[in-house]
């Protein structure tokens, strides 16, 4: 646990080196949030990060006033604010510009302690349970994503040569390269220090990252400029099955599972943009010609002549009643896609009324919501899979009580205690048959 005394108005938080706390995960924005000291109080704004701040499981949109206890998460990492008495403080910010918070134990993350037979070392105290004396100086206790209990984040480690799978390139001048997979993680990006470069102007630096765990590859978003796509549909993070196209940018990759044998043909996927670019201009030439033949012969009924065809008939205003009745039936059997596909084509083509309007857009709100609640649960499953515990975790902890998925989330929270407790004793019986004492030590 690190403590960062409030001796300042204001106080950054990001990634970047010059804040005053500097959160050094990639989750984290360069400039994310900052606290600000107020004669009314303390004030967190998010300062327009790419993930947002939470506060007491709720993302603000607006500055916040905070109190002591307030659950702050950025990122991977979980802040509280302490009001302590100690006289005659140093600041801090006096020998360091920044104050970097390091990684500490999964109780503290959480915010909920594991199952008790969970063998662990001796862990670090949460926030919560630290004494507070008196309300003097405030001061940021900042914790953080424990080590992860996947072998994936305790450094680049090799994989077995029959689990080693590889990417090709299906686009760009590079087309047909193959990259093998043979050791996790392994970053893709742009320039020189990455595992694996590809060099197109969409790539960011750093854009993605491939890891390996319990037999499942997986693929993160490392906050790149142009996203990451597995057939077609966006995603931070998700597990890579065998066929998958990964679109990093404008250039796509394809996932060749271990044992899979894969021949690239060129023509499958086109042999470049100079051919498409002629393909364009013939059409383009075409269209053209075609436009100005049919000017010479219709130009006097489209400039001043006759107009024959029918008067459309006028478009009779929906309303937000017969919309929310028709949408009815999808709520009921949890078909979000389905009902929110209703409240669109009525907004775009219904033409209702200003109020009905506001009515249908705060419908569609809340049903986005429970589809992307839905979306986390059956996400949940395979980052279980890949032995993402606490991205699992912390997903479910999320929904909020009250929500149309709350009971499931808790279900699944209790899924994933459990699962968790079963790995964690496989792999600690493992380690001790293989006397691998530092890996007993590390669970």
């Amino acid at each position: 646990m690190k403590v960062v005394r409030l001796l300042r108005d204001e106080v950054t938080i990001g990634r970047k080196e010059g804040n005053t706390i500097r959160l050094t995960e990639r989750n984290v924005s360069r400039r994310h949030a900052r606290l600000i000291q107020r004669p009314e109080g303390i004030l967190l704004e998010d300062l327009g990060s790419y993930n947002g701040v939470k506060v007491n499981g709720e993302r603000i949109t607006d500055p916040l006033p905070i109190s002591e206890g307030d659950k702050i998460v950025i990122g991977d990492y979980i802040l509280m604010l302490k009001l302590d008495e100690q006289e005659g403080a140093v600041d801090p910010f006096e020998e360091m510009a920044t104050v970097p918070v390091e990684r500490v134990d999964m109780e503290s993350v959480m915010g909920a302690p594991l199952p008790a037979a969970t063998p662990s070392a001796a862990s670090v105290p949460a926030v919560a349970a630290q004494p507070v004396v008196g309300a003097s100086t405030p001061s940021v206790s900042a914790v953080a994503e424990p080590a992860s209990l996947s072998a994936m984040d305790q450094g680049t480690q090799l994989i077995p040569a029959a689990e080693v799978a590889q990417l090709v390139l299906l686009t760009s001048n590079q087309a047909g390269t193959f990259y093998s997979m043979d050791r996790t993680p392994m970053i893709i990006g742009r320039t020189s220090e990455n595992d694996i470069v590809i060099d197109h102007k969409s790539i960011s630096r750093n854009h993605a990252k491939i890891t390996f765990a319990n037999g499942v590859y997986s693929v993160t978003d490392m906050q790149s400029a142009n996203g990451v796509r597995i057939n077609g549909e966006p995603y931070d993070n998700m597990s890579l099955r065998k066929g998958d196209t990964l679109d990093l940018g404008h250039v796509r990759l394809r996932f060749v599972a271990p044992g899979e044998k894969f021949d690239f043909v060129a023509e499958t996927y086109g042999d470049g943009a100079e051919k498409s670019n002629k393909g364009i201009i013939i059409i383009v030439l075409v269209l053209v010609v075609a436009l100005g033949i049919g000017f010479v012969a219709f130009g006097d009924k489209i400039f001043g002549g006759k107009n024959d065809a029918p008067k459309s008939a006028a478009v009779v205003p929906v309303t937000a009643e017969q919309v929310l009745t028709k949408v009815e039936d999808f709520k009921k059997n949890r078909q979000w896609a389905e009902a929110l596909g209703v409240i669109d084509e009525a907004l775009s083509k219904g033409n209702p009324s200003s109020g009905d309007r506001d009515k249908l857009n705060e419908e569609k709100s809340q049903l986005q919501k429970n589809l992307d609640q839905k979306a986390a649960i059956d996400q949940a499953g395979t980052q279980m899979t890949a032995g993402q515990w606490t991205a699992a975790y912390q997903a479910m902890l999320a929904i909020p009580q009250g929500a149309v998925y709350y009971a499931d989330a808790q279900k699944q929270i209790e899924t994933i205690r459990t699962s968790f407790l079963q790995s964690a004793v496989a792999q600690a019986k493992q380690d001790v048959l293989s006397k691998n004492c530092a890996n007993i030590d590390t669970l």
